[in-house]
């Protein structure tokens, strides 16, 4: 993760370009030719604005993977698909208390190593925080831990996909069942380009 001023500090003063169009052509650059996207990071208020490079490309499988391996090496992109799913019915905002419960009810318990997914606790605070899949907030009384969808997971999962498949689960229901789920992803398909919103494309 870099800042707004390493960039106007590094770059801006070797250029007679305004930060906003060097900032565009970067994009545009480093999708087209090394597939990646770049994406802000929401900061404190009158801090100065933060950017990470995301996988903008699909997942390819390695063909040279132990085809004997009981596990896929990419597991935890089911356990990702999973909090992303609750975070995301739950109107985008799960305590961790809430999140802990409905992963135990899966037989996922995060305060023990499990068998496919290993230490779940880190995963989700040192993988899933750390790499902007998640946000995490505290309530500084309570100690309360709140997750929300990072903008890596806004900008690489598709919404509408993760509504289809609780539509599978629960069967005979429609996305626009869940009224406030249904809007919130049509603004996501409108704001994103389909290559973007790819669950595959977690590495």
């Amino acid at each position: 993760m870099f800042g707004k001023s390493e960039l106007v500090k590094n770059v801006i003063h070797k250029s007679n370009m305004k930060f906003e169009d060097i900032l565009n052509k970067v994009k545009e650059i480093l999708r087209k030719t090394y597939g990646f996207n770049l994406l802000i990071v929401e900061t404190a208020k009158g801090r100065d604005k933060n950017y990470i490079v995301s996988n903008a490309l699909p997942y390819v499988s390695d063909p040279d993977d132990d085809v004997n391996n009981e596990y896929p090496p990419d597991a935890n992109k089911i356990l990702l698909l999973l909090i992303l799913t609750h975070t995301f019915m739950m109107n985008n905002s799960v305590s961790e208390v809430s999140l802990v419960g409905f992963l135990k009810k899966l037989g996922i318990d995060v305060e023990a190593k499990h068998p496919i997914f290993g230490n779940v606790k880190d995963y989700i605070a040192k993988t899933l925080v750390k790499k902007h899949y998640l946000n995490v907030t505290g309530d500084p009384i309570t100690k309360i831990q709140t997750f929300s969808w990072g903008p890596a997971a806004e900008t690489e999962i598709s919404m509408q996909a993760i509504l289809e498949f609780v539509c599978r689960v629960y069967k005979n229901r429609q996305p626009k069942d869940w009224i406030n789920q249904f809007q919130i992803a049509s603004k996501q398909n409108f704001r994103n380009k389909p290559e973007e919103r790819n669950f595959d494309s977690l590495q």
